[in-house]
């Protein structure tokens, strides 16, 4: 969903990234958006297709979520 919110584009799922044996979502970029490195890490670890590297938990989001958010509020 975070993907779609800063994209406006769907992104592929699952089991398109495995056959196309490439785990990459389309950059940003290729939508005219530019999107800082801690959100992609976060888009990433979001849509891992490996369970350990995938991020754990809920709260692990919304931890992270808050912490890029305050980053940002302290940048501007």
């Amino acid at each position: 969903m975070l993907y779609f919110l800063i994209t406006g584009h769907k992104p592929a799922d699952a089991r398109s990234r495995m056959e196309a044996r490439s785990a990459e979502l389309a950059a940003p970029k290729q939508y005219n958006v530019k999107v800082k490195k801690g959100w992609m890490k976060l888009i990433h670890q979001c849509v891992e297709l490996e369970k350990k590297k995938r991020i754990s938990s809920c709260r692990a989001v919304r931890e992270e979520l808050q912490r890029l958010l305050k980053h940002e509020k302290e940048r501007s």
